[in-house]
């Protein structure tokens, strides 16, 4: 089951952070990228078996965690940014100018 967690890091950190949820992303896809080539491998020799069904439905749920981790420091980097980026300048209106024009 996964839930969401909250917790509080300095704003100059968060770089960091979400580098360390990229390596972890990256090293799911690395295992997993072993894993296929070895199954395709055994495959192409006609190894086929149960295991090859349980591999690719374990290589299906990894990349969906992969997924979420992505996507979580995809949302929290938005955030980061929007933090970082100035606020826009505030607009001045303007008076309001009658359009009257005096009698001479």
């Amino acid at each position: 089951m996964r839930v969401r967690i909250q917790y509080s890091v300095d704003l100059d950190e968060i770089p960091s952070k979400i580098s360390g949820f990229l390596k972890d992303a990256a090293g799911l896809i690395g295992n997993l990228e072993c894993d296929l080539v070895d199954e395709a491998t055994d495959m192409a020799k006609g190894r086929v078996s149960e295991h090859s069904l349980e591999m690719i439905d374990n290589a299906r749920q990894e990349m969906a965690k992969v997924d979420m981790m992505l996507a979580d420091a995809h949302s929290i980097l938005t955030g980061y940014l929007q933090a970082k980026s100035p606020p826009p300048p505030e607009i001045l209106e303007m008076p309001e100018v009658p359009d009257v024009i005096p009698e001479r």
